[in-house]
């Protein structure tokens, strides 16, 4: 099986070398309790900061936590907490690159050091485990895709990237599906726990890129490049046959991928609730996993994992299949395992919703066994932790 790697956009130095020369940018949070320095560095100064499109002055409270929350004097509010009034918060002094042109290549400098935690990420630590921000702010004049990738220089531990359309906690995603296979309608933002990210853009909107640490004690500096390319094709899908899908994938290229099953209005068989692929015998079948997309994520549920303890984010596509008329007793075995290098998990449920409690889950291997508790209808989700361009084989057992 292979590791869980967030999907990833690689700048290769082949893109700096035959580009534009890269744009340097003045580094971010090089000396964080110098506020003039940062005053130069971005056009959002020290006297105002945005914050969910709401001006802020910068030694405010920040975040609707601190409504009336008093703090010492050489203390500030920052989402309930009163940290020292010297650290900076990222959402307030963000590295503003303007606005993108197309084919151009930005790189700089980060460094968390001497800023507060201000804001959760989707995909980070939760709460108090989550690190203190840089952020960046960007506009385009035309629909595109933005690559971020960042390089650790003097820190070993891990990043999170996150692109949001504001800077507050619960942010909205840059765009509706944006064309990205590992974003919904409802996720929060463009998440990822790599090093680097692809996320398309679109005029008219203030979009901001946040780096922080998965783990609130870490600090440390990053090197950072980014790049934006006007769109290759319109983010969608059609069905190119009745098996296959034609999708835009990021907005850069057209794939044809086969559903496995079937296609209709756009969309595979098993790719939603509303289309699950009814299973009432044994089957297999295979295709391509990124034919699918991500509608369905159980990380808010702790009984979708084997330990029943946290729940199981699972950003990546899904295959849905309904299984009607089952009886007590009855022994279904799902195995994703034969020839299938997808980072697979598998879940049970008696409702199709990522908001009702598992039956069963497994992520440590490809194959689960189980037992139907009661007579009735379920389902079985088969969902990625990656949106990697894979065949899937897939076998289903109802004994």
């Amino acid at each position: 099986m292979s590791g869980r790697i967030a999907i990833a956009t690689l700048i290769t130095l082949a893109l700096a070398a035959c580009g534009p020369e890269p744009r340097e940018t003045n580094n971010i949070g090089t000396d964080p309790n110098n506020q003039s320095t940062n005053n130069t560095n971005n056009t959002n100064n020290n006297t105002t900061g945005t914050n969910n499109n709401t001006v802020l002055p910068i030694n405010a409270g920040f975040g609707p936590e601190c409504a009336g929350v008093e703090c010492p004097d050489d203390r500030r509010c920052v989402r309930g907490t009163c940290v020292l009034a010297d650290l900076l918060v990222a959402c307030e002094v963000p590295e503003d690159l303007g606005t993108l042109e197309p084919g151009e290549v930005y790189m700089g400098t980060g460094d968390n050091s001497g800023y507060a935690d201000g804001i959760v990420t989707s995909c980070g630590g939760d709460g108090e485990l989550s690190g203190s921000e840089n952020a960046f702010l960007f506009t385009v004049e035309e629909p595109g895709v933005v690559d971020f990738e960042i390089t650790a220089t003097d820190s070993p531990f891990d990043w999170v990237i996150e692109a949001r359309r504001d800077c507050a906690d619960g942010g909205d995603a840059p765009a509706e599906n944006n064309g990205m296979e590992n974003n919904t309608p409802s996720a929060p933002a463009v998440c990822s726990t790599s090093a680097s990210t692809s996320v398309v853009v679109e005029p008219g909107e203030e979009y901001w890129l946040l780096v922080e640490p998965n783990n609130s004690l870490d600090t440390g500096t990053f090197d950072w490049v980014l790049t934006f390319e006007s769109l290759m094709c319109d983010p969608g899908r059609t069905c190119a046959d009745d098996n296959t899908i034609l999708a835009c994938i990021g907005g850069m290229e057209e794939e044809s991928l086969a559903c496995g099953t079937s296609c209709n209005d756009g969309a595979c068989a098993g790719d939603s609730c509303a289309s699950a692929i009814e299973v009432t015998a044994g089957m297999s079948w295979s295709g391509n996993a990124r034919a699918f997309t991500n509608t369905l994520d159980f990380g808010d549920e702790p009984t979708c994992s084997q330990d029943g303890v946290e729940g199981l984010s699972t950003p990546g596509p899904e295959l849905i299949l309904s299984l009607p008329g089952l009886t007590t007793g009855q022994r279904v075995i799902i195995d994703a395992s034969m020839m299938d290098d997808n980072d697979n998990a598998i879940f049970v449920l008696s409702e199709c919703s990522d908001a009702v409690e598992c039956l069963a889950a497994r992520d440590l291997s490809d194959v689960l066994e189980w037992d139907v508790p009661a007579d009735g209808d379920y389902f079985v989700v088969i969902d990625k932790f990656t949106n990697s361009d894979q065949t899937y084989n897939y076998t289903i057992d109802i004994q």
